[in-house]
């Protein structure tokens, strides 16, 4: 996701994550750093810029805060092995609109990672966090509800648009969002489709419950989605019922000999039975052709939770995820990328100018 930070602004890159709270930044100095293609933020170059106190309404707002020389800090893991940790500031963030102008958001409670280790692609530099936790960059803003939209995988520089407020409406199917287990968004995943045969797994598997039910979760800032281990383990075997190509070896994944066009021949389409909604996933978004001539299943086994990730979201058409907080809906919706209008809730909009 692009957006600007500070006075002057300074174009930045930060992972959507609806499985994060905290909004953060990798900045200068930094030890350790990760390594990233832009430069790293400077946050002393910013005018506008204002460190947090302990004590502070904004400290409280941050995800995971203890205090340190007298000034508020952040530190986060993450189920990767990641880790961040750093200072909490508050600063203005810009974010280009669907018609080019600017929209600009004053006094952004967001931390600045000075020190970075783990597993961040160098596109990225830091993570925007989207969560239904009060401390997240859409709880703390005060917004309700957002919608998002991916590109195909084969055109992932086409981009694509991130709608927040009043102006992410819901259309097409919908399931609940488990409101009592936030600020995670966990869904009802009830069974599972391969090709024309449905599983018919044991009703609750993939659900959240009081006594011992895991659950699944929608998270855009996971790659590839994880299944259950029984349930895994059903969709695989049923996949390799029905692929005739030659297996290749993998320690990780389920993976054949063949091209991205094999993928409509030979390799069945899925479909995820969410409460009440049914989500087609074709073969292009099941599997990805990971080096020439070798096509993979973008899905691994868990022993507890299930997710539901980012990359099956990547069709030949656009999928409009929607998530609306106080309704406790998500939503879904296959279209082709449209026209949309200037959100109308931010602070302020300069127009005739593009980051």
């Amino acid at each position: 996701m692009k957006f600007a930070i500070g006075t002057p602004p300074v174009d930045v890159t930060a992972n959507f994550d609806t499985g994060s709270a905290m909004t953060w930044i990798q900045c200068l100095p930094c030890n350790p750093c990760f390594g990233q293609k832009d430069a790293i933020f400077d946050p002393s170059k910013s005018a506008s810029i204002k460190s947090v106190a302990c004590d502070s309404d904004e400290c409280a707002k941050a995800e995971v805060t203890t205090c340190e020389n007298a000034s508020c800090t952040y530190m986060m893991h993450y189920g990767d092995g990641s880790t961040t940790k750093g200072s909490v500031n508050t600063d203005s963030f810009a974010f280009p609109t669907t018609s080019g102008s600017i929209a600009i958001l004053t006094s952004v409670v967001f931390g600045c990672g000075h020190q970075n280790a783990g597993i961040y692609i160098e596109e990225q530099q830091g993570i925007i966090g989207f969560s239904m936790s009060p401390r997240s960059f859409i709880g703390n803003m005060g917004y309700k509800q957002f919608s998002y939209c991916l590109p195909t995988y084969s055109f992932t520089d086409s981009g694509s648009y991130l709608l927040v407020g009043a102006d992410a409406l819901l259309s097409g199917g919908a399931t609940i969002i488990a409101e009592e287990y936030a600020p995670m968004y966990y869904v009802n995943l009830d069974d599972i489709t391969v090709g024309s045969i449905r599983l018919h797994l044991e009703f609750g598997y993939f659900r959240r419950t009081p006594v011992g039910g895991v659950g699944t979760i929608m998270d855009s800032g996971t790659p590839v989605t994880w299944l259950r281990d029984k349930g895994y383990v059903n969709v695989t075997n049923e996949l390799i019922n029905q692929i005739k190509l030659e297996r290749s070896p993998n320690d990780q994944y389920l993976c054949y000999k063949g091209t991205r066009d094999d993928l409509q021949k030979n390799v069945p389409s899925l479909i995820f039975h969410f409460e009440d909604l049914d989500v087609p996933i074709p073969q292009e978004s099941a599997f990805r052709e990971v080096t020439p001539g070798v096509i993979c299943l973008m899905m691994l086994p868990s022993d507890g939770l299930s997710i539901f990730g980012r990359i099956l979201f990547l069709t030949e058409k656009l999928k409009s995820v929607k998530f609306f907080i106080p309704g406790v809906l998500m939503g879904i919706r296959i279209q082709q990328k449209e026209k949309t209008e200037i959100p109308k809730h931010f602070k302020k909009v300069l127009t005739k100018q593009t980051l």
